[in-house]
């Protein structure tokens, strides 16, 4: 009987090579993204000189969250939620 060949990778250990893969190419991914879009990530010093930047708050300055709560009161537990009212204690009396 012929010896087996050798391998260096066992049939039963490749899921864990791949689960191993997917996990370095989410990282590269994630860090390369943060790397390259981030604007708080400076590379070169010629672009450290501009720490400020008033048009980077641009796009976040009227967004749908703040239109959505500009004018409301501030409350914990609102009677009014997205222009309907609550009818809960009308159907519900107080027990005496």
């Amino acid at each position: 009987m012929p010896p087996k060949p050798y391998r260096w990778v066992r049939p039963d250990v490749m899921p864990l090579f791949a689960a191993v893969a997917v996990g370095i190419g989410a990282v590269a991914t994630i860090t390369t993204r943060k790397l390259f879009a981030d604007p708080s990530v400076t590379t070169w010093r010629s672009q450290r000189d501009h720490e400020v930047r008033p048009e980077e708050g641009e796009p976040y300055k009227d967004s749908a969250l703040r239109r959505f709560v500009h004018g409301r009161k501030v409350e914990m537990f609102p009677d009014n939620l997205m222009g309907r009212t609550l009818e809960r204690a009308k159907e519900h009396p107080k027990a005496n």
